[in-house]
């Protein structure tokens, strides 16, 4: 009888690879790369961070210059020319006076502050002040400051001008509220107005800026010469006498005047006259000297 052995299984040998000698060249390769940079010389790694560092300033310029322009835009911005634009108006679409002249009257007042330079502390009312004050013909000025311009808008309201007064040598502007605007000299277009010239006899003193006349007086005028110029009587002249109360009015193609008196109804009195002169047109009789309306409804001719 024989006996039963087993046999021993052998196991395969599982073949050893071979290291690769790469991760050695790796090791040796960052040592040598680590010792490259540790033997580099100091002002070698300065000099390349300065580089870094200026790039990274020149890559920032653009957006500092944009800054520095929008600074500098709202800061100019917030300034003011002195150069106005100036806006003129009337009732009648005419200008009294050359605008060049209240254009610089404005420029010398911005001029003459430095905080009138400044949007912020800009005196709107001071120069408004200082035109009505200078010109006397004006009546309202409005001044704008534009948000995105630097020249202020000035804006003038003139007076309405009421008629011509011959004072002496002299003769002025008066406005319909008997303000003396100015003396014609100063002004321009004035004959394109059409106004009336009324002769002035009293002797009182005229000075622009202050009254001529009354204010009832200088409307009794404008109501006086509106009644006779509705009925197509042409008003010739006007005059005010020694007596500063009364008025007298050449008609034309008469040889005689009319005398009213300021105190009374001016509207009552130009019709008292009408009246007259239609029935002395009919009875074909002409006063040689003048027709007086000044007592109530009671009127005299000689």
């Amino acid at each position: 009888m024989g006996l039963f052995t087993r046999k021993k299984t052998t196991q395969p040998v599982r073949a050893r690879t071979p290291r690769s000698n790469k991760s050695v060249y790796s090791y040796y390769s960052k040592r040598s790369e680590r010792s490259d940079q540790l033997s580099r010389r100091p002002d070698e790694i300065a000099e390349k961070k300065q580089v870094r560092e200026k790039r990274k300033v020149v890559h920032h310029i653009p957006a500092l210059l944009l800054v520095i322009l929008i600074i500098a835009s709202i800061v100019y911005l917030s300034t003011v020319d002195a150069r106005v634009r100036l806006i003129t108006k009337d009732d009648k679409n005419t200008t009294l006076r050359d605008p060049a002249v209240y254009q610089q009257a404005a420029t010398q007042f911005i001029n003459d502050s430095a905080v009138n330079h400044s949007k912020v502390l800009f005196d709107s009312r001071g120069l408004s002040d200082y035109l009505k004050q200078q010109f006397p013909e004006i009546a309202a000025v409005t001044v704008t400051l534009p948000v995105m311009g630097r020249r202020p808008v000035v804006s003038i309201q003139t007076t309405q001008p009421g008629f011509i007064l011959v004072s002496g040598q002299d003769a002025y502007l008066v406005g319909a509220n008997g303000i003396a605007l100015l003396n014609v000299h100063d002004g321009q277009n004035l004959s394109s107005l059409g106004l009336r010239t009324v002769n002035d006899e009293s002797g009182v003193a005229i000075e622009p800026g202050k009254a001529a006349l009354p204010q009832e007086q200088a409307l009794f005028i404008s109501t006086v010469v509106e009644q006779l110029e509705k009925q197509g009587l042409i008003v010739e002249s006007l005059t005010i006498p020694s007596s500063p109360y009364d008025l007298h009015v050449k008609i034309s193609g008469v040889p005689y005047f009319v005398k009213f008196n300021i105190l009374e109804d001016p509207k009552q009195q130009a019709g008292s006259f009408i009246a007259l002169k239609k029935k002395l047109d009919t009875d074909k009789v002409t006063p040689k000297e003048y027709v007086d309306v000044r007592v109530g409804e009671r009127v005299y001719y000689k």
